[in-house]
């Protein structure tokens, strides 16, 4: 690709006009610090990732690269794409905007694409696209010698999306991701982890490169330092490593005033450090983790002997067993939602049946669901209804769901309801979070928590009655009664 030097393209921003936040003026496109290093690592580095805060100016200087790109690249098939249409088009506007600045003339104009008389041609896409057996469509039909992802964090089915799209670009093709952080953007983190520092190195063009911009990179994030007393800014320091004492400042007035004091939102959308971006809504790191002996018997991992009285139910979750990821069964009891036993191997689904038809007739839990959100834990369904004396429920989990689940099974693993194994804990640990240590995280199996995650939910939706008599304490967790408040009219 034939890219300006960073020089010249300092100067060419010049004659370009943007919106200035103050005022609200039309002003000459001058760009601040963070975006000069934004366009000055995107025209060194074939593939760049940046992980920042918001409203730091790096969507406006993404699309002032692809006015240089489309400019100087006859005939380039340019894709930005965006979590939403409206978001993709809302840039295209932007960039024909610019263009019409110059007096650059379009071939084609619409909403979703246009194309410069030189050949150059610009679509806006969304990652928002129908998805079977977790492939996409995305971009399938186009072979693009650009592609610039904004906000990939939030993108549905981001693997699938990203995979489609960048197996059809150019050898040479650049290719931009820039985000702000999400807890459920494991694409993103996956690509931002695995990456290197671009400060560190120049002209790698094999690897993802990467970009931090903070809170206390922006100039604009800043506030009188005697706004906040000499305690309150320690704390901040030691807490969550602010060594700005004005960047500190802005941060607190922001997490009380407009976020309603969430301090884990505030760290997302204005970190202080890289790990802050991926902060999970209940907290990053596990506060406590309580450890539970298991017995490897038959590949099962067995917690502990399950109680008489105790109704059990089994949850299941298949994969294609054909590499990727293996599939998973998960035991908890439904009173106390501990977790007797798990089971996880790759398996073909007429093989996982027959394991779990064996482990129904052996272990007798009261409930046997399977998640069937996905085409292999259809067919297991379906296999298993073909079997005599084995009752199966049928159980469909959405997204929104997950998370939930995966939330709130954290806050009974941190409390201590729920106590698991070293394999179990590794995995959980892989699903939420990366270890302190900033070690490169591969790629993670997550049908385990999953199966988990799954049984406890099915256990809060079909509680079942507790007798009357009293049991053992220290055999069960029994949940607090809510007292019931009774108003009057």
């Amino acid at each position: 690709m034939i890219l300006p030097s960073y020089d010249k393209a300092l100067k060419l921003a010049q004659r370009l006009s943007v919106l200035d936040q103050k005022t609200g003026s039309l002003i000459p496109f001058d760009l601040n610090q963070e975006q000069r290093e934004v366009l000055r690592c995107i025209i060194e580095h074939q593939r760049l990732v940046i992980v920042k805060g918001r409203q730091i100016g790096c969507s406006t200087v993404s699309a002032y690269f692809v006015v240089l790109a489309a400019l100087m690249n006859p005939g380039l098939p340019i894709c930005i794409i965006a979590d939403e249409q409206v978001k993709s088009e809302g840039l295209l506007m932007k960039i024909k905007g610019w263009l019409k600045e110059l007096g650059v003339k379009l071939h084609k104009d619409n909403v979703r694409s246009c194309i410069l008389a030189n050949g150059a041609n610009i679509d806006a896409i969304s990652a928002m696209s129908t998805s079977e057996d977790d492939e996409s469509r995305v971009g399938r039909s186009k072979s693009y010698g650009c592609i610039w992802g904004t906000e990939q964090a939030f993108w549905r089915n981001a693997r699938a999306v990203w995979a489609a799209l960048t197996s059809t670009a150019g050898l040479s093709a650049k290719i931009l991701v820039e985000s702000t952080g999400s807890p459920a953007g494991e694409l993103f983190e996956s690509l931002a982890r695995n990456a290197v520092d671009a400060r560190d190195v120049v002209g790698d063009q094999e690897r993802y490169a990467r970009l931090f911009f903070g809170v206390e990179h922006h100039e604009a994030y800043r506030r009188d330092p005697k706004s906040i007393e000499d305690e309150l800014f320690e704390q901040l320091r030691e807490k969550h490593g602010f060594q700005r004492r004005d960047a500190a400042a802005w941060w607190e007035w922001k997490r009380t005033t407009d976020l309603g004091g969430d301090t884990q939102r505030a760290l997302r959308e204005y970190p202080v450090t890289f790990d802050d971006a991926f902060a999970f809504p209940l907290g990053r790191y596990y506060r406590e983790w309580h450890p539970a002996a298991v017995t490897t018997v038959d590949g099962w991992d067995i917690y502990q002997n399950e109680a008489e009285e105790e109704p059990r139910v089994m949850a299941a979750m298949a994969s294609t067993g054909l590499g990727k990821e293996p599939s998973s069964i998960a035991e908890i009891g439904m009173w106390s939602g501990t977790v007797y036993a798990t089971w996880t191997d790759f398996c073909e689904i007429p093989s996982f049946c027959n394991t779990l038809v064996r482990a129904y007739d052996a272990r007798k839990p009261k409930s046997l669901v399977v998640e069937v959100g996905n085409d292999p834990g259809c067919e297991l369904v379906k296999l298993l209804a073909d079997r005599r004396n084995v009752s199966v429920y049928a159980h469909h989990t959405t997204e929104s769901a997950w998370l939930r689940m995966r939330s709130e099974m954290r806050s009974r693993i941190e409390g201590g309801q729920v106590m698991v194994g070293e394999q179990l804990h590794a995995e959980i640990k892989h699903v939420f979070l990366d270890d302190k240590s900033g070690k490169i995280r591969g790629e993670e199996t997550t049908t385990l928590t999953k199966a988990v995650a799954l049984a406890l939910e099915w256990a809060r939706l079909h509680p079942e009655s507790m007798p009357a008599k009293s049991l053992n304490p220290n055999k069960f967790y029994i949940r607090p009664r809510k007292k019931k408040t009774r108003v009057r009219a």
